[in-house]
């Protein structure tokens, strides 16, 4: 059975085209079984908790980033199997690397249901996707308790990636970035010369096209502030998590709907 998630922002009226579009496909495809809002009403965690309850082997998650982190946070734990169709272009990083680019070429990617088995990345106790991203100069990574690294360039940005950097690169050929390995990559790269709250906004609306300055393969991660201050990293491009963190490859995997052209 398939659930249809729809993320809140998609109740603006300028989605009813594309929504109205991909619920004829879905209907042809004859994979249209429950469509649910999530609304200020109805949170994702009573939605997907329902869904499960009522014996969803299918969570689509129909929005962008944001939407895809909620219910895999929700499904981690769950015998289920997570599709995306993707709506808002800027912001599904996720989505493009599994190869899901057009949300009516994502229904037919789900009728035809290839399914991989990718690592979650684990953050205290949520889960991540994607990326972790550090701009705080005064937080420090103590890698596999091996090497630390904190930025001493304050145009300097380090992120922690699952998968999918935000740049342009050929680091893939290399066997980085794999969502199958045990690794986590952590780079230093050079972020836009921006104002906190607007540099939260770019990771949200550019991609960057410039290589790393730094490429490291670890395993497990603590960051933390030295003086034992409070400090913030952002999570998925849209989730702030308070420091101290603990992070590594989850023992939990994710089943994902994927397409032909993903990127590992």
């Amino acid at each position: 059975m398939y659930y249809y998630i729809y993320d809140q922002f998609l109740s603006q009226k300028k989605y009813d085209k594309i929504l109205t579009q991909i619920e004829s496909k879905i209907t042809d495809l004859g994979i249209k079984d429950r469509i649910i809002k999530m609304s200020i009403l109805k949170s994702v965690k009573e939605l997907v908790t329902d869904a499960i309850r009522k014996g969803a082997k299918n969570i689509i998650a129909v929005g962008n980033d944001q939407t895809i982190n909620q219910v895999v946070n929700l499904v981690a734990n769950q015998e289920v199997i997570v599709g995306i169709i993707p709506i808002d272009k800027i912001n599904n990083r996720i989505a493009n690397f599994l190869g899901i680019d057009d949300p009516l070429e994502a229904c037919e990617i789900i009728a035809a249901r290839k399914v991989e088995t990718i690592n979650l990345g684990e953050v205290n106790n949520d889960y991540f996707i994607n990326s972790i991203k550090i701009h705080d100069n005064n937080l420090t990574l103590n890698c596999d308790e091996k090497f630390k690294l904190s930025l001493t360039n304050k145009n300097n940005l380090i992120s922690i990636y699952n998968f999918s950097p935000e740049f342009n690169t050929n680091l893939n050929d290399q066997n980085f970035f794999n969502p199958k390995d045990v690794f986590l990559e952590v780079i230093v790269e050079r972020k836009p010369n921006a104002s906190l709250d607007k540099f939260f906004q770019s990771l949200l609306k550019t991609e960057k096209k410039q290589l790393p300055e730094s490429i490291f393969r670890v395993k497990k991660i603590n960051i933390k502030n030295p003086l034992n201050k409070s400090g913030s990293v952002l999570v998925d491009n849209f989730k702030i998590l308070k420091t101290p963190l603990d992070i590594k490859i989850s023992t939990k995997k994710l089943k994902i709907i994927v397409g032909k052209k993903r990127k590992f």
